[in-house]
């Protein structure tokens, strides 16, 4: 068990590593071909704008896209919150039922 979970872990760095080595190789590569029109300083600049502005559209993009969270009241909270555990098991629906019941009743304001 520990040898397996030691072998995923070297897995997941061997992984992480190609990775890091493959960036920094698009980053030479970038840097390199754009070192003689614009010079070092220029390059090093629209390299490093280059590697910046894929992770900030697509932070943007996520962000934009994201489903906002449904403002729930009342009983329709409760039914939320219940009918998750109750998926596809009846005797666990009809406790919940019984649960959203009492918790109505009690939450329900006094008139």
């Amino acid at each position: 068990m520990i040898a397996k979970a030691a072998a995923g872990i070297v897995l997941g760095l061997i992984v992480a590593a190609m990775i890091l080595v493959g960036v920094c190789f698009a980053g030479f590569a970038i840097f390199s071909a754009l070192q003689t029109p614009v010079g070092v300083p220029g390059a090093a600049a629209l390299t490093a704008l280059i590697f910046l502005i894929g992770p900030l559209l697509f932070i943007l993009i996520a962000a934009l896209f994201r489903p906002r969270p449904r403002d729930l009241v009342g009983d329709a909270f409760v039914a939320n919150l219940f009918s998750g555990f109750v998926r596809d098991k009846p005797l666990l629906a009809m406790l919940g039922a019984g649960l959203v019941g009492a918790a109505g009743i009690f939450l329900r304001k006094r008139r």
